[in-house]
């Protein structure tokens, strides 16, 4: 006889995350405990700080990526998925904190829709500059009264690990965006992603649109995975759905080559109507952005980082897609151990972080 499936297995990725890290795994660790043996995982990506250090006071298995494999968050979910065993993955991000209430009401959601494959829900963010508190929001998502339909999970989330199979999971090649580009294929796969009008936790992050995060977007090199969720959905045949999505990154880009065409222009005809034209255009443009809004300072906010996003959007575009079958996803882990003083369950051959 086999034995029954676990119910829900936890995977909490990290990377530099050791002002943060414990208070995530003591959520977790108290979010999970309700539901028995539930194993919990965490995957570091080759963290310099004492993220692992820190881990190991904790009764989880801790899994060290190899430097030489191609690090991303996609990566570190998937790498946590396959090695648990359940009916439901809890996927945190290592800079958030778990709400009390949250699996009860996913769970059971999950339970009484089997069409649904992920469910998210209210999340708290609390915004930093230079290590100091300086505001943030109670709804990062602005969710309504009732479960609604979610364009995507965001990075703490539940999937249904059936629903992960149908659609072939995360994409470990993917830097960022991996988890629109999932969903999108769990869609097409038949299942639904649903928000719940429940809190799921508090995340610790950069404030949206300031100059910080456009600074670690730019270099962490995470903005390249829009680029390439869009060259993957040519040959899915779901290029519109997550052109949809990124059309004001896209416009952007189509308003800076229209720039360039027109500087040309200008040059060659030695004819300054066409730069001063476009020029115009562009202010009419934020004027327009402005007086919708009812800002000044969101909207260039919002065309700083789209302007600064059209590069490495672009980059990623043109690189060659990777079959993620074709990773082994053995051959990228450097160590497994285990915390709360069990010892190391094994020694991987490979470099260390």
């Amino acid at each position: 006889m086999t034995a029954p499936e676990p119910l829900l297995a936890a995977v909490v990725i990290a990377r530099n995350e050791e002002a943060l890290i414990a208070r995530c795994l003591e959520s977790v660790l108290r979010a999970v405990a309700p539901y028995g043996a539930c194993a919990v995982v965490l995957v570091d990506s080759c963290s310099r700080d004492r993220t692992v250090e820190i881990a190991r006071r904790f009764p989880i298995e801790i899994v060290e990526m190899r430097p030489d494999a191609p690090l991303s968050a996609a990566l570190g979910r998937l790498v946590g998925e396959r090695r648990t065993a359940s009916r439901y993955v809890l996927f945190v991000d290592g800079d958030t904190e778990i709400a009390p209430g949250w699996l009860p009401a996913a769970l059971e959601y999950l339970e009484r829709h089997p069409e649904v494959g992920g469910v998210a829900g209210k999340l708290r963010e609390i915004y930093y500059r230079d290590g100091h508190r300086i505001g943030g929001r109670d709804d990062l998502f602005e969710v309504g009264p009732v479960p609604e339909e979610a364009d995507q999970l965001g990075g703490n989330a539940v999937y249904r690990r059936r629903a992960l199979e149908a659609a072939g999971s995360f994409n470990p090649y993917i830097v960022s965006n991996e988890e629109a580009e999932l969903a999108e294929r769990l869609r097409r796969a038949g299942y639904r992603l649903v928000r719940l009008p429940v809190e799921l936790g508090t995340h610790h992050t950069d404030e949206r649109l300031s100059l910080e995060e456009l600074r670690r977007h730019v270099g962490e090199n995470l903005i390249r995975g829009y680029g390439q969720t869009l060259r993957l959905a040519l040959g899915q045949g779901l290029f519109w759905a997550h052109a949809r999505r990124m059309r004001r990154n896209l416009q952007t880009l189509a308003l800076l080559a229209a720039g360039v065409l027109a500087a040309a222009t200008s040059l060659v005809l030695r004819d300054s109507r066409w730069i001063l034209g476009w020029v115009l255009g562009c202010l009419a443009v934020v004027l327009a952005f402005m007086v919708r809004s009812r800002s000044v300072v969101k909207p260039l906010r919002l065309l700083r980082s789209w302007v600064v996003w059209s590069g490495p959007l672009v980059l990623g575009f043109l690189e060659r897609p990777k079959d993620p079958r074709q990773l082994d996803l053995a051959a990228v882990v450097a160590r497994v151990s285990r915390g709360g003083g069990a010892g190391a369950l094994r020694q991987v051959e490979g470099g260390r972080c």
